[in-house]
């Protein structure tokens, strides 16, 4: 369930971040909602969320992994003792 959260989280945060490139990309004006926007924008913020989703799940999996294999080594030295 922990893992399902933090992948939850990254995608909330790669989303907003994605949807702020888009606004910023596009030139964006809280004042004027008028402004179209484009199929390339769209995919553009798109690539950008999933490639920030990937970075952070493929990160967040490598440091679990860092930590398991600190806790296999710790647990292999109590042993030998």
């Amino acid at each position: 369930m922990k893992n399902l959260s933090i992948h939850f989280i990254l995608g909330l945060m790669s989303l907003l971040i994605g949807s702020h490139f888009l606004m910023q990309n596009n030139g964006y004006n809280p004042m004027n909602f008028t402004t179209d926007l484009t199929p390339g924008h769209l995919l553009i913020a798109l690539g950008v969320i999933l490639l920030l989703y990937c970075f952070g799940v493929f990160f967040y999996e490598l440091s679990r992994m860092n930590r398991t294999d600190k806790n296999q080594e710790k647990s292999k030295d109590e042993a030998l003792k």
